[in-house]
């Protein structure tokens, strides 16, 4: 068995790929958003759509998509945290701000 072609492992880009500037920075707000602070999340999720689209614009350039991606992710997450916390934490400190100005 005799084939015309053989494999040939796929070519290295033609110039070296760097990292997003705004990679680590995505990533570590959006981890913090989870555990530390929840409204980093809102800076996380815009920084990461920025540089996602920094990176779809110029395929090839940057190496770290998948980095950029999870900090996006996390941002998303920790915002929707912040959502739920003052859905939660806002009527129960106004109620009884509420129960004290009208009465009950």
């Amino acid at each position: 068995m005799s084939t015309s072609s053989e494999w040939t492992p796929p070519q290295p880009p033609a110039w070296p790929q760097e990292e997003h500037p705004d990679g680590i920075a995505v990533l570590v707000l959006g981890a913090l958003s989870l555990v530390l602070f929840p409204p980093l999340g809102i800076i996380a999720w815009w920084m990461g759509g920025r540089a996602r689209r920094d990176i779809l614009r110029q395929p090839g350039r940057y190496r770290n998509e998948g980095l950029v991606t999870v900090g996006w992710a996390l941002g998303i997450v920790g915002t929707l945290l912040t959502v739920v916390m003052v859905a939660i934490f806002v009527p129960l400190f106004l109620l009884p701000f509420l129960l004290l100005v009208f009465g009950a």
